[in-house]
C-alpha cells in the first residue's frame, strides 16, 4: 500500500500545473522609474492580445514528454511543470507598440525558456508573422511542416527578432548590413541570445528556445528570425538597444 500511495503521488507530481497560468506584464520598459509590473491571466491575454494562452504543445502528450529518454525532453518535461512565469516579463515599444520578453533575474547558459506552441499549419505558403516553419522534410506531424502562433500560443511568440553576431565569419542578414555591422562592433544594439532546438517525441517535432549565453537581469531575450523571414516580406527588421528601444541605424556608416 505504501509503496502505491508513493507511486500515486509521484504521478501526480508529474501533472501538477498552474490553477491559473499568466504571463508577467509591465507597463514600461524595465530600465525606467515607476514600473508597474502586474499578472495578466489568459482572459486578458486573449482581450489585449488576442490570442489563446498555453504553453503546452497541444499534438505531444505529457505522458510521451515524460516517458521520452531524451536529456532535452527532461528538459521540457521540467519546464512545463515549473513554468518561467516569475522570472520572464513582456515589455512594452511604446513607437510601434510591440511587445518583447525581458528577465528579471539572470539565466545561466543552457537554460530553456519554452516550447514554440500554436495551430500546425499543413500549407507550406502560410505567412502568418507568428509562423514557425520547421526544417525542410520535417514534419511535426503527418503534413503539418510549421505551427502558428497567430491565435494562440505560448510566451515564447513575443519573443522579438535580434540579429546573430556571428563574428568573424557574418551571417547573411549582417553581411548585407554594412551599418549594422558598425552597430553591432559598437555595441549600439543587442545580438541574439536564444538558439533554437528541434526534437522529436514519439514522431512529434517541437522546437524549443534555449539561453545561447548568460542572460543578464533587464536584458530582452531574442532569436534571430533568419534573413529568409525578412526577405520573403520584403521589409526591414527593427532592431534594438539594450532598454529595448528602437535603434536607427541611420546614423551608423
Amino acid at each position: 500500500m505504501k509503496s502505491l500511495l508513493n507511486t500515486i503521488k509521484k504521478t501526480c507530481r508529474y501533472f501538477q500545473r498552474p490553477i491559473e497560468p499568466y504571463l508577467l506584464l509591465a507597463d514600461r520598459p524595465l530600465h525606467q522609474a515607476g514600473v508597474v509590473i502586474r499578472k495578466c491571466y489568459a482572459d486578458e491575454l486573449r482581450y489585449h492580445f488576442g490570442f489563446d494562452y498555453c504553453e503546452e504543445p497541444n499534438y505531444v502528450s505529457m505522458t510521451d514528454i515524460i516517458n521520452d529518454p531524451q536529456p532535452l525532453a527532461k528538459k521540457i518535461q521540467d519546464r512545463l511543470e515549473n513554468p518561467l512565469q516569475h522570472a520572464l516579463v513582456l515589455c512594452p515599444n511604446h513607437i510601434k507598440g510591440d511587445y518583447g520578453v525581458f528577465t528579471r533575474q539572470s539565466l545561466p547558459l543552457g537554460t530553456l525558456i519554452g516550447v514554440y506552441t500554436g495551430s500546425l499549419s499543413p500549407p507550406r505558403f502560410n505567412n502568418s508573422d507568428y509562423r514557425l516553419a520547421f526544417p525542410q522534410h520535417t514534419e511535426i506531424t503527418e503534413h503539418a511542416y510549421s505551427i502558428d502562433a497567430k491565435m494562440e500560443g505560448g510566451i515564447t511568440r513575443f519573443l522579438q527578432h535580434l540579429p546573430k553576431d556571428t563574428r568573424p565569419v557574418l551571417d547573411a542578414e549582417v553581411l548585407h548590413n554594412p551599418k549594422l555591422q558598425t552597430a553591432i562592433k559598437t555595441a549600439r544594439i543587442v545580438t541574439a541570445n536564444l538558439d533554437h532546438q528541434f526534437i522529436t517525441i514519439n514522431q512529434k517535432a517541437l522546437c524549443c528556445f534555449i539561453t545561447a549565453r548568460e542572460i543578464k537581469a533587464g536584458e530582452q531575450c531574442g532569436i534571430s528570425y533568419g534573413w529568409d523571414y525578412w526577405t520573403s516580406r520584403e521589409i526591414q527588421p527593427d532592431y534594438f538597444d539594450q532598454h529595448g528601444a528602437i535603434v536607427d541605424l541611420n546614423g551608423f556608416n
